[in-house]
């Protein structure tokens, strides 16, 4: 998850099997709902960019090329 998820930018990352941690930041987040909007939007922009369908598209057709060309 941290390579995908950023703390503070784009979600929360606790440590496993810290319960404690875990509810101070679903807490946090329940509380202040501009920084837990913010933090969504930011992962779902990443998403989109990252992982989205029209990346999935690019790097098959990057590999293919790759293949086709003997690379």
């Amino acid at each position: 998850v941290p390579g995908v998820i950023s703390d503070g930018e784009t979600g929360r990352l606790v440590l496993p099997g810290n319960t404690q941690h875990l509810a101070s930041a679903v807490l946090e987040l329940l509380e202040d709902r501009a920084t837990a909007r913010r933090l969504a939007d930011a992962a779902r922009s990443l998403a989109a960019r990252d992982y989205g369908m029209d990346r999935m598209v690019r790097t098959f057709e990057e590999l293919y090329e790759q293949v086709l060309h003997g690379r």
